[in-house]
């Protein structure tokens, strides 16, 4: 008899001043059976990232006062270790240069809209998942 060895479903944190896209993120998630902590501002994603740990964040750029880039910076400079290696995906419908994006220390980008395909092809790899993830038939088009 084998042991079959689970591991839990993920905790990710999405980050995005749009209340419509924090939920069709959540559903996008619900398949991994993902527990979703969600944020409409970097400071309270600072806020949530002290309170509870999590595996991965989504992040948008384009958000008032603290933008996704700054917030990206913001952890990569930490003193907590773990939120320096925090895996970040930074997601926006702008029009975004893709290296400074990279460039803030963000793992991935992704433009919107986003398929979920797409999203569990970039965040499954963060995750350390080999195995795809069934998606909902549905495309982030929300700015």
């Amino acid at each position: 008899m084998t042991d079959k060895v689970t591991t839990p479903p993920p905790t990710i944190l999405v980050v995005d001043d749009s209340l419509t896209v924090r939920r069709i993120l959540t559903v996008y998630l619900a398949p991994m059976r993902a527990t979703v902590v969600d944020a409409k501002s970097a400071t309270e994603a600072m806020a949530a990232l002290s309170a509870r740990p999590v595996d991965l964040m989504i992040a948008d750029v384009s958000m008032p006062e603290i933008d996704g880039l700054t917030l990206v910076k913001m952890l990569r400079s930490h003193v907590n270790a773990p939120l320096r290696r925090l895996p970040v995906v930074l997601l926006t419908g702008a029009d975004v240069n893709r290296a400074a994006a990279l460039a803030s220390g963000a793992n991935a980008f992704l433009t919107k809209p986003v398929s979920p395909s797409e999203l569990f092809r970039v965040i499954g790899p963060l995750l350390g998942q080999t195995s795809p993830v069934p998606v909902v038939a549905a495309k982030l088009s929300t700015s």
